[in-house]
């Protein structure tokens, strides 16, 4: 294997067709006995090479493991996969690639079981209790038809639990693919340490998870021991949260307003918040293996000799799995920006004022925490290694440059060769600037977060503080 960013050997030619080797020394002389003419043909220089083929390659055992591994102790996890199809419990098993391939339905039934669930439990008891509380005998009190409801919630029960569900699902293979995905796109070189394979670097991925620690009388795992943080997230939220908040968390940002399903107390605490906040449990979820897989992430880049391709397939150096999936896994973000977004602007859409309250404050600042963790972080130390890799092949390049510049340094007239050597060195710099990329994104799905992002982070910026400083 080349050293980490190399470039191939290419023949410099003059105007005769006679090939020069590459300049060695500044020195002048040395540089004129380097051009003995190489045999080689044009076509040869331009053949290109065999495919970008896997030096190192993970297992689909191993890949499983860590799979399985990353939802240890994690119940919930285990009985919704039990509705996800065998893809989402296997990730030996192929994904559906487009809406009309075979198993796409089975793929995304959990999604759609999720969206009957709470349109189920959540809209018809909405609308049901805003028809029939009678305003005389309860206070007054937001219906699920009110202006200030009805999009948001339509939003929450519709669109972003169904994302939370589906993402916290198949979170755990994501990951493993992201692994999977640098091997066989060439990248991922040998062990820098002897003895260190693939696999048993792979079984190290979640390996505490299963692990069961002793706490007095219990024996628990660590991820049942994540399980239970991701529960008491789960209910501080609850506590804290503007609308459901508890004495005295009631009165740091108090709540005006009631909504339709505090009207049924029995409704409130055995259905409505279960089925909200099981939402935050997940949350906790998505984040807790996003840290395990950046931290795993960087030891693959440190234990084994990962080495950008320039100009690999997939226009991203060979990294694009990072990037795919930090893209996909932003989404949550994104989605809670929009939710805020959308209440906000529910005012004005029905001829109304902005409505600014203080739970779509709290949403705000989970989109603006939320966004450049799970889009930045898997991929900030794959970005260092790869602008290393570019910074030494370019100057590399330049160092050619230099040299030839100091050999005819000391000349009066530039010769037709120089010109044309110069000429190609340049464009050889020019295409190492190009081949290797810094970023591990796909521009289009990079424009397409960053264009969603900024106008949801912006717009909420905006509407609060026009709320605040410019509404009558």
């Amino acid at each position: 294997m080349r050293p980490l960013g190399d470039l191939p050997e290419v023949g410099v030619r003059d105007p005769r067709g006679l090939p020069r080797q590459r300049l060695r020394s500044p020195d002048r002389r040395k540089f004129r006995t380097h051009r003995t003419p190489n045999r080689r043909s044009q076509g040869d220089l331009c053949d290109p090479g065999p495919e970008v083929e896997p030096s190192t390659t993970f297992s689909a055992d191993a890949l499983q493991g860590a799979c399985e591994r990353l939802s240890a102790g994690d119940g919930l996890h285990g009985l919704l996969a039990r509705f996800g199809g065998d893809e989402a419990r296997d990730c030996r098993l192929p994904l559906p690639a487009r809406a009309t391939s075979p198993g796409f339905l089975r793929r995304h039934r959990a999604s759609l079981l999720v969206v009957a669930l709470y349109a189920l439990l959540a809209v018809v008891p909405g609308l049901l209790i805003s028809v029939l509380a009678h305003p005389a005998r309860n206070e007054p009190f937001i219906r699920f038809t009110d202006w200030r409801e009805l999009s948001g919630a339509l939003f929450l029960y519709l669109v972003l639990a169904p994302v939370i569900w589906t993402l916290y699902l198949w979170q755990p293979r994501l990951v493993v693919e992201v692994f999977d995905g640098l091997a066989s796109g060439g990248v991922v070189g040998p062990s820098r340490y002897e003895g260190v394979t693939a696999d048993a670097f792979l079984a190290r991925l979640g390996g505490s998870l299963p692990r069961v620690r002793k706490l007095g009388p219990l024996r628990l795992s660590r991820g049942a021991l994540l399980a239970l943080l991701a529960l008491a997230a789960s209910v501080a939220t609850l506590v804290i949260w503007p609308p459901t908040a508890l004495p005295p968390f009631n009165r740091l940002l108090p709540e005006s307003d009631v909504f339709w399903w505090r009207v049924v107390p029995a409704y409130f605490w055995g259905i409505w918040l279960p089925l909200v906040f099981v939402n935050v449990y997940m949350l906790v979820w998505i984040v807790l293996r996003q840290t395990i897989m950046i931290a795993n992430i960087q030891r693959l880049l440190r234990v084994f000799a990962v080495e950008p391709v320039p100009f690999h397939p997939d226009r991203c150096s060979g990294f694009a799995p990072i990037g795919s999936y930090a893209t996909n896994i932003v989404r949550v973000a994104l989605i809670v920006g929009s939710w805020a977004l959308l209440l906000m602007l529910s005012g004005p859409l029905t001829g109304h004022g902005i409505y600014v309250a203080p739970h779509i404050l709290f949403l705000v600042l989970v989109q603006v925490l939320l966004t450049p963790y799970l889009l930045l972080g898997p991929v900030w130390y794959a970005h260092r290694v790869m602008r290393e890799a570019r910074d030494r092949a370019l100057a590399r390049v330049a160092a050619q440059i230099r040299a030839c510049l100091l050999s005819s340094a000391g000349e009066t007239n530039t010769t037709t060769g120089d010109a044309v050597l110069y000429r190609e060195l340049e464009a050889k710099y020019q295409l190492t600037s190009e081949g290797y990329h810094t970023w591990p994104f796909q521009p289009s799905a990079v424009s397409g977060v960053s264009i969603t992002a900024g106008l949801t982070l912006l717009g909420n910026v905006a509407a609060i503080l026009y709320r605040m400083y410019m509404a009558p």
